[in-house]
């Protein structure tokens, strides 16, 4: 009898609470001590307990082997959402791993880092690409190396204590998280798409084949891009 086959789940964080504020016409990161760490909303929160029965009865339905493996970005509503999928599922243990965090390029750092940074990609109407920022006019993380701002997972859990809705905390599947890498971009030091792609190719390659999929998507990870992620998943027969 031939083993369940492997597959890999690729899903982005549920609501965050930056955006939700924006919508409403309102500037979360104003007040925010960590502008670029949005958590998520209650409903982000229900959205990722959703997803993660929604996979594990996916891969039920197609015969596949039950999800045992799951993976963060450090920042805190990827750590949230693979909290909560991690208790729909059962997995007793998430990976954060720092390579597969959110692109350190200008567009990310003018969302959050310039005057008048209200979440929007690229920064504000008044502050896009190409508008000159005096290095004193920057929020302070935008001046040290881009590392500090992924928080580890006991960071992660201490900034979701007061979040009601927050699977991070007692109780909560164990994380054996990645050590912080060290990653020196800062404003005007740029990560660019090739370095980018290049750090999430470096991820780890243990033997197992559920071990060898997450690497594969780590391979093919860019912010946003999962048609690519998908292609190379089913060229590398994932």
């Amino acid at each position: 009898m031939e083993p369940p086959r492997c597959a890999v789940f690729v899903a982005r964080h549920g609501e965050r609470e930056d955006y939700a504020w924006h919508k409403r016409g309102e500037n979360w990161q104003a007040t925010a001590a960590r502008p670029w760490d949005s958590p998520l909303t209650p409903a982000g929160h229900l959205q990722a307990r959703a997803m993660g029965a929604a996979a594990a009865a996916h891969a039920e339905r197609l015969g596949l082997a039950p999800i045992c493996h799951i993976a963060c970005s450090p920042l805190l509503r990827c750590v949230e959402t693979a909290a909560a999928a991690a208790t729909a599922t059962g997995v007793e243990r998430v990976v954060v791993e720092p390579r597969l965090s959110e692109t350190m390029c200008e567009a990310w750092y003018r969302s959050w880092a310039v005057p008048g940074a209200d979440s929007t990609w690229g920064g504000p109407a008044a502050c896009r690409k190409g508008v000159a920022v005096a290095e004193a006019d920057l929020h302070p993380a935008a001046r040290a190396a881009a590392a500090a701002t992924h928080a580890t997972w006991a960071e992660a859990a201490a900034l979701s204590a007061t979040a009601s809705l927050s699977d991070l905390g007692a109780g909560v599947p164990a994380v054996d998280g990645d050590a912080r890498a060290t990653f020196a971009y800062r404003w005007g030091h740029f990560e660019t798409d090739a370095a980018q792609t290049e750090r999430m190719v470096a991820g780890p390659k243990p033997p197992d084949d559920a071990a060898g999929a997450f690497a594969a998507a780590q391979r093919a990870a860019r912010a946003g891009d999962y048609a690519q992620m998908g292609a190379y998943l089913k060229e590398n027969a994932y």
